[in-house]
């Protein structure tokens, strides 16, 4: 891989997760790979003027305007998409990174996940990571968990949020299916892809219960990794510790819990700044619109650019009567001149 690159990361997002939607924002900014941009795609018109307003509150401009990030590396695009892989499709059209990676709102991504899994990653074929941490939004649990051995029809060897892949392997096709569109991409196009392992840190798949329900992510999310027997990850214990800081997770110590189906469990809620909204909408959202305070701010702003391309307008239509004018007198001192 040449050197700084750029990474287009998606992420397709729903009104219903604007409180994961802002963590992930969050997140993308913490990423110390510099050369990178995350395109939001959102179909709701509400929604789409909330998250604008949030990206242009003061105190998110505060995590844009980092070493690592700038606010015109985050962009958002109001599109009617019909299944996930179509929204991804168009934020491949109008992201510019030689690379894509999948970014979904409800999972979170180590800082130095882009740098480490570019370094390993092949224009050939996408790749994901064998490994990851899995997180229960519910319980606040944490589990090191492996994907090694399939779970049941159609599951894949991976995590397949950590999807990273070049634009040159990407087949160029649209799909009908609304699964998580990276899934679309490896079960409905057949795609090839490497398997990254022994790297669980560098992702953390998170189960909210608006995505998989019942016993499934529980299931495979206590699985033990392959490549770790339990005795190893208790004496790693320390790394685990510090994985978890990476993911803002206040905990004294992590525990090696439960038998041959578990893998470790860190208990601890998530400490992210207290002005974010929860998982839901927040109080001034409701049935979709904004509520009338950022209505009439998003109506001010409007106000105001259509103010200044008035004034723009106005300049220019001065300008153009006063060229006018003067091609007119010179043309009648030319005349006089004849006569």
């Amino acid at each position: 891989m040449a050197a700084q690159e750029l990474v287009t990361a998606i992420c397709v997002s729903h009104s219903s997760r604007f409180g994961l939607l802002q963590r992930a924002i969050i997140n993308f900014c913490e990423q110390e790979y510099p050369a990178k941009e995350l395109m939001i795609l959102v179909k709701e018109t509400g929604y789409y003027d909330l998250v604008r307003a949030f990206l242009k509150d003061q105190r998110m401009k505060d995590f844009l305007n980092n070493e690592y990030t700038h606010p015109e590396d985050v962009r958002i695009k109001l599109f009617d998409f019909s299944t996930t892989l179509d929204a991804a499709v168009q934020g491949m059209a109008w992201g510019r990174g030689e690379w894509i990676a999948c970014w979904d709102d409800d999972n979170l991504s180590h800082p130095k996940r882009f740098e480490e899994q570019l370094r390993q990653s092949y224009k050939e074929r996408p790749s994901m990571l064998m490994e990851s941490l899995y997180y229960f939004y519910d319980s606040d649990e944490m589990f090191i968990t492996s994907y090694a051995q399939p779970s049941g029809a159609g599951h894949e060897r991976c995590a397949v949020g950590s999807l990273m892949m070049h634009r040159e392997a990407y087949p160029g096709l649209h799909g009908r299916d609304n699964n998580p569109w990276s899934n679309v991409l490896l079960h409905r196009l057949g795609l090839d892809y490497d398997l990254i392992a022994g790297r669980p840190e560098l992702f953390m798949a998170g189960s909210n219960g608006d995505n998989w329900r019942g016993e499934l992510h529980r299931k495979i999310g206590t699985r033990l990794p392959a490549t770790w027997s339990r005795k190893q990850i208790a004496e790693r214990s320390e790394d685990v510790e510090k994985w978890v800081q990476c993911y803002r997770h206040a905990t004294d110590k992590v525990d090696v819990c439960g038998k041959d189906a578990m893998a470790v469990t860190v208990t601890g809620v998530q400490q992210w700044p207290d002005w974010l909204a929860t998982t839901a909408p927040p109080d001034d959202w409701h049935e979709g619109l904004p509520s009338p305070q950022l209505q009439q701010r998003l109506q001010a702003e409007k106000n105001e650019q259509r103010r200044l391309q008035k004034v723009q307008e106005d300049l220019a239509k001065k300008k153009a009567e006063e060229e006018a004018k003067k091609r007119e007198e010179e043309g009648k001192t030319e005349e006089d001149q004849k006569a």
